[in-house]
Protein backbone atom coordinates (compact mmCIF):
# COMPACT_ATOMS: atom_id res chain seq x y z
CA UNK A 1 0.00 0.00 0.00
CA UNK A 2 1.32 3.57 -1.23
CA UNK A 3 -0.34 5.38 1.54
CA UNK A 4 1.80 5.20 4.28
CA UNK A 5 4.27 6.78 1.85
CA UNK A 6 1.80 9.31 1.18
CA UNK A 7 0.90 10.74 4.25
CA UNK A 8 2.60 9.57 7.86
CA UNK A 9 0.40 11.77 9.68
CA UNK A 10 -3.29 12.76 9.40
CA UNK A 11 -3.44 15.67 11.89
CA UNK A 12 -3.40 18.05 8.87
CA UNK A 13 -5.55 16.27 6.61
CA UNK A 14 -8.86 17.97 6.78
CA UNK A 15 -10.41 15.27 4.08
CA UNK A 16 -8.93 12.08 2.30
CA UNK A 17 -10.64 11.50 -1.05
CA UNK A 18 -10.12 7.92 -2.53
CA UNK A 19 -10.63 7.49 -5.74
CA UNK A 20 -9.37 4.23 -7.24
CA UNK A 21 -11.15 0.80 -8.74
CA UNK A 22 -11.38 2.26 -13.02
CA UNK A 23 -8.20 0.08 -13.72
CA UNK A 24 -8.96 -2.30 -10.89
CA UNK A 25 -11.62 -3.82 -12.63
CA UNK A 26 -10.00 -4.78 -15.98
CA UNK A 27 -10.99 -8.58 -17.05
CA UNK A 28 -8.22 -10.56 -15.60
CA UNK A 29 -7.24 -13.01 -18.54
CA UNK A 30 -7.51 -10.30 -20.39
CA UNK A 31 -5.09 -7.59 -18.92
CA UNK A 32 -3.40 -8.96 -16.01
CA UNK A 33 -1.38 -6.15 -14.86
CA UNK A 34 -4.11 -3.84 -14.07
CA UNK A 35 -6.57 -5.91 -12.69
CA UNK A 36 -7.30 -6.33 -8.91
CA UNK A 37 -9.65 -9.48 -7.99
CA UNK A 38 -13.11 -7.96 -6.68
CA UNK A 39 -12.65 -9.26 -3.21
CA UNK A 40 -8.88 -7.61 -2.98
CA UNK A 41 -10.40 -4.35 -4.20
CA UNK A 42 -12.57 -4.15 -1.36
CA UNK A 43 -9.90 -5.11 1.15
CA UNK A 44 -7.75 -2.44 -0.20
CA UNK A 45 -9.99 -0.07 0.45
CA UNK A 46 -10.71 -1.11 3.94
CA UNK A 47 -6.93 -0.79 4.56
CA UNK A 48 -6.75 2.32 2.95
CA UNK A 49 -9.69 3.10 5.30
CA UNK A 50 -7.94 2.02 8.97
CA UNK A 51 -4.50 3.03 7.55
CA UNK A 52 -6.38 6.66 7.63
CA UNK A 53 -8.03 5.79 11.24
CA UNK A 54 -4.63 4.65 12.40
CA UNK A 55 -2.73 7.90 11.38
CA UNK A 56 -5.60 10.15 12.84
CA UNK A 57 -8.02 10.86 10.09
CA UNK A 58 -11.50 9.48 11.34
CA UNK A 59 -14.26 8.01 8.82
CA UNK A 60 -16.55 11.48 8.71
CA UNK A 61 -13.08 12.98 6.71
CA UNK A 62 -13.00 10.32 4.17
CA UNK A 63 -14.81 10.34 1.02
CA UNK A 64 -14.70 7.07 -0.86
CA UNK A 65 -15.50 7.57 -5.10
CA UNK A 66 -16.69 4.65 -6.93
CA UNK A 67 -15.43 4.37 -10.61
CA UNK A 68 -17.37 5.71 -12.99
CA UNK A 69 -19.15 3.76 -15.92
CA UNK A 70 -16.84 2.40 -19.02
CA UNK A 71 -18.07 3.67 -22.45
CA UNK A 72 -17.21 0.07 -24.37
CA UNK A 73 -17.37 1.21 -27.48
CA UNK A 74 -14.79 4.25 -27.59
CA UNK A 75 -12.66 2.69 -24.36
CA UNK A 76 -11.94 0.03 -27.64
CA UNK A 77 -10.99 2.14 -30.05
CA UNK A 78 -8.99 4.71 -27.61
CA UNK A 79 -7.70 1.13 -26.56
CA UNK A 80 -6.83 -0.12 -30.18
CA UNK A 81 -4.82 3.05 -30.60
CA UNK A 82 -2.34 2.30 -27.84
CA UNK A 83 -2.06 -0.99 -29.22
CA UNK A 84 -4.57 -2.65 -26.70
CA UNK A 85 -7.59 -4.85 -26.50
CA UNK A 86 -10.75 -4.04 -24.76
CA UNK A 87 -10.58 -5.70 -21.21
CA UNK A 88 -12.69 -3.00 -19.78
CA UNK A 89 -16.64 -3.81 -19.35
CA UNK A 90 -19.54 -1.93 -17.86
CA UNK A 91 -21.08 -5.24 -15.60
CA UNK A 92 -17.67 -5.98 -14.11
CA UNK A 93 -16.86 -2.14 -13.53
CA UNK A 94 -20.77 -1.83 -11.85
CA UNK A 95 -19.51 -4.48 -9.59
CA UNK A 96 -16.41 -2.43 -8.25
CA UNK A 97 -18.36 0.21 -7.72
CA UNK A 98 -21.20 -1.60 -6.01
CA UNK A 99 -18.14 -3.11 -3.72
CA UNK A 100 -16.46 0.47 -3.07
CA UNK A 101 -20.00 2.02 -1.93
CA UNK A 102 -20.27 -0.89 -0.11
CA UNK A 103 -17.42 -0.77 2.00
CA UNK A 104 -17.70 2.80 2.81
CA UNK A 105 -20.81 1.70 4.32
CA UNK A 106 -19.23 -0.69 5.92
CA UNK A 107 -17.29 1.31 7.52
CA UNK A 108 -18.90 4.19 8.32
CA UNK A 109 -17.27 6.70 5.09
CA UNK A 110 -18.80 8.77 2.63
CA UNK A 111 -19.16 7.76 -0.95
CA UNK A 112 -19.84 8.90 -4.16
CA UNK A 113 -21.76 7.05 -6.19
CA UNK A 114 -20.18 8.06 -9.64
CA UNK A 115 -20.72 4.94 -11.70
CA UNK A 116 -24.80 5.30 -11.11
CA UNK A 117 -24.17 9.33 -10.95
CA UNK A 118 -23.08 9.16 -14.29
CA UNK A 119 -25.57 7.30 -15.99
CA UNK A 120 -28.82 8.77 -14.03
CA UNK A 121 -27.64 12.22 -14.93
CA UNK A 122 -27.92 11.85 -18.40
CA UNK A 123 -29.64 7.99 -19.31
CA UNK A 124 -29.87 8.60 -22.79
CA UNK A 125 -26.44 10.21 -23.22
CA UNK A 126 -24.65 9.12 -19.87
CA UNK A 127 -21.50 8.68 -22.45
CA UNK A 128 -20.59 12.38 -22.76
CA UNK A 129 -19.67 12.54 -19.42
CA UNK A 130 -16.48 10.58 -20.43
CA UNK A 131 -13.30 11.78 -22.98
CA UNK A 132 -12.18 8.82 -24.31
CA UNK A 133 -15.02 6.19 -22.50
CA UNK A 134 -13.44 5.45 -18.98
CA UNK A 135 -11.70 9.48 -18.29
CA UNK A 136 -14.21 12.02 -17.29
CA UNK A 137 -14.69 14.92 -19.70
CA UNK A 138 -15.59 18.46 -18.71
CA UNK A 139 -19.14 17.63 -17.77
CA UNK A 140 -18.40 14.24 -15.93
CA UNK A 141 -15.53 16.46 -14.03
CA UNK A 142 -18.89 18.71 -13.26
CA UNK A 143 -21.16 16.18 -12.09
CA UNK A 144 -18.35 15.07 -9.81
CA UNK A 145 -17.45 18.56 -7.87
CA UNK A 146 -21.48 18.78 -7.83
CA UNK A 147 -21.38 15.81 -5.76
CA UNK A 148 -17.91 16.72 -3.75
CA UNK A 149 -18.55 19.95 -2.87
CA UNK A 150 -20.86 19.40 -0.61
CA UNK A 151 -19.50 17.03 1.77
CA UNK A 152 -16.02 18.22 1.30
CA UNK A 153 -17.89 21.85 2.50
CA UNK A 154 -19.68 20.04 5.52
CA UNK A 155 -16.15 18.40 6.52
CA UNK A 156 -14.53 21.45 6.54
CA UNK A 157 -17.32 23.70 8.33
CA UNK A 158 -15.18 23.91 11.09
CA UNK A 159 -12.30 25.63 9.77
CA UNK A 160 -11.72 28.90 10.43
CA UNK A 161 -11.96 30.53 6.50
CA UNK A 162 -9.65 33.39 5.83
CA UNK A 163 -9.94 34.93 2.70
CA UNK A 164 -7.20 37.70 1.27
CA UNK A 165 -8.87 40.38 -0.77
CA UNK A 166 -7.78 41.83 -3.85
CA UNK A 167 -4.26 43.19 -3.56
CA UNK A 168 -5.98 46.82 -4.09
CA UNK A 169 -8.75 46.24 -1.72
CA UNK A 170 -5.60 46.02 0.84
CA UNK A 171 -5.79 48.66 3.96
CA UNK A 172 -1.62 49.89 3.55
CA UNK A 173 -2.14 51.46 6.92
CA UNK A 174 -4.62 48.22 8.94
CA UNK A 175 -3.42 45.20 6.52
CA UNK A 176 -4.98 42.78 9.09
CA UNK A 177 -8.15 44.60 8.60
CA UNK A 178 -8.29 43.40 4.97
CA UNK A 179 -8.82 39.83 5.91
CA UNK A 180 -12.20 38.59 6.00
CA UNK A 181 -12.17 35.67 8.71
CA UNK A 182 -15.28 34.83 8.41
CA UNK A 183 -17.41 33.63 4.96
CA UNK A 184 -20.66 34.14 6.64
CA UNK A 185 -19.31 38.23 6.98
CA UNK A 186 -19.23 38.47 2.80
Amino acid sequence: MLLPQLMRRGDDVVVLIIFVGANDANEATLCRQLHVPLDEYGNNLEEMINYAKSIGIPPNRVILIAPPPVDEAEWKVHSEKDGQCLSLFNPLTRTYADRCCQVASANGVDCIPLFDLIQQADPENWQRHLSDGLHLSASGSRLLFEALEPLVTAKLHHLPVRIAPHWDEVDAEHPENSIVLDANEL
